[in-house]
């Protein structure tokens, strides 16, 4: 009788160390983050069977969450700043808006001959949807307040990425259904649907002149900056960077909600062209509108020269 008691109790003690045991690997398992060959790759909603293809919405979400990032950088002063970004070469160069990487001490807009009162940053992460991230250096920055891009490149990984395809051929129009993935007030990575309000819209701002934005009928919220804007074709044909709002008064006539803006994706190829990285370009998938065609192939990709 004594011999079945134990023989029961060590069962019992077997079977509690093998589902602690188990718990624990659950756990662990579960907060693995950057550095693996996995990073990104852990989003499970991106191979779902009932899947609608007939959501176009859907279709360009699952085609693209994998390429889209947030961006979070950290300053020397101890502050982080939220952004966006999304992926272009399979090697992960990405693209953001330059006020998401550069902070100065006077002001986010460059101030002439004053590059020395640059915040200093300490770290660039790019965290994909599943939460894994990887971190990132910045390569370069426009010094035009117009043109509000930087590029930014992961670090040595053994990661190949998806790159988002650039399409600076199609011809955009009012009411043009657009997509964006966002970082809205840095709580994570969201998919949102937009209406093309104006293909290309001019105007002043501060003192600076943009010309072609892309002006759209959302609402860019803190943390949206720099990411992706997707056609149907899950194509990108716009880096999102503001919204115009008001300031400086209560009067009802200057309240202003839900303008967004984004940056035509042209921008993005002559950016790239027109650098001391210029190079990059022929990993870049991209097709753009020239006056004796209507575009080179997407994956083409050519060298640009400055003009």
């Amino acid at each position: 009788m004594n011999r079945k008691k134990i023989s029961v109790l060590v069962t019992i003690v077997i079977l509690l160390l093998v589902c602690t045991s188990c718990s624990l690997l659950s756990t662990i398992g579960g907060n693995s983050t950057a550095g693996n060959t996995q990073v990104g790759g852990n989003i499970s909603h991106l191979d779902l069977d009932d899947l609608d293809t007939s959501n176009p919405a859907a279709v360009v979400a699952s085609k693209t969450v994998s390429s889209c990032v947030r961006i979070i950088v950290t300053l020397s002063s101890g502050a982080e700043m939220n952004g966006a970004g999304f992926i272009i070469t399979t090697d992960g160069y990405i693209v953001t808006n330059r006020h998401v990487v550069v902070q100065y001490r006077s002001g986010n807009d460059l101030p002439s001959g004053l590059s020395d009162h640059r915040i200093a940053v300490t770290q660039i992460k790019a965290v994909f949807a599943d939460n894994t991230y990887l971190e990132a250096d910045e390569i370069m920055f426009s010094d035009n307040a117009a043109v509000d891009l930087a590029i930014l490149k992961i670090k040595p990984s053994s990661t190949t990425f998806t790159p988002i395809e650039l399409d600076a051929s199609s011809q955009l129009y009012y009411g043009q259904d657009a997509y964006t993935f966002g970082n809205p007030e840095g709580i994570g990575l969201l998919f949102s649907h937009a209406t093309i309000s104006s293909p290309a819209h001019s105007f002043k701002s501060n003192g600076t002149d943009f010309k072609d934005i892309i002006m759209l009928d959302s609402n860019v919220n803190h943390g949206n900056s720099g990411g992706v804007l997707l056609n149907s074709k899950g194509r990108a044909i716009g880096v999102v960077y503001g919204r115009i709002e008001s300031t400086g008064s209560t009067t009802t006539v200057n309240n202003t909600y839900g303008i967004g803006c984004a940056l035509p994706i042209k921008e993005v190829i002559s950016f790239i062209n027109k650098s001391t990285y210029s190079s990059i370009i022929k990993y870049v998938q991209y097709s753009e509108s020239t006056e004796s065609d209507s575009g080179s192939e997407i994956g083409s990709g050519s060298s640009g020269s400055e003009s």
